[in-house]
């Protein structure tokens, strides 16, 4: 069964390195944005990891994992994470990972105040933000709005 492991702030890989030697599977995922000074690898969920731990397998060597916080638990119990949970979390990264838009594609602005303009996709600003160059008084601006509020015009 999954579990989700708090750690510090941008102490990831050393937790990781630690599951690893205690033989611990686990999933950190990670997806790919552009910035300014080109791609870089972000993670998904910054400060935890999925930890995959058997019912009866050995909880109390968590504590011992370094720049941890210990399990996420809803009362005194760890709360259990589904496969099917994960499987929806790696089948989202690779898509994130995808990043069907590239840069000069047109795309539609689906909501808001520009709802409905032909724009062109510029790049990722982060996870869940685009940059998109519209032509607004004659000129190209760029304009940053949220994932879900363009698509692809064909």
């Amino acid at each position: 069964m999954w579990h989700v492991l708090q750690v510090r702030p941008k102490k990831e890989q050393r937790a990781i390195r630690a599951l690893i030697e205690k033989k611990f599977e686990y999933y950190c995922p990670e997806i790919k944005i552009n910035t300014r000074k080109g791609q870089a690898i972000e993670l998904m969920f910054p400060g935890y990891i999925f930890v995959d731990i058997a019912k009866d397998g050995p909880f109390h060597e968590i504590k011992y994992i370094p720049e941890s916080h210990g399990l996420i638990r809803f009362s005194e119990y760890p709360l259990p994470i589904s496969q099917s949970v994960i499987d929806g979390v790696k089948q989202q990264a690779e898509v994130e990972d995808a990043d069907y838009l590239k840069e000069g594609d047109k795309v539609k602005v689906l909501e808001g105040p520009f709802k409905d303009c032909i724009a062109f996709y510029k790049c990722r600003n982060g996870r869940e933000r685009v940059n998109i160059l519209m032509k607004v008084c004659g000129s190209y601006t760029n304009i940053a709005l949220h994932t879900s509020s363009v698509e692809k015009f064909s």
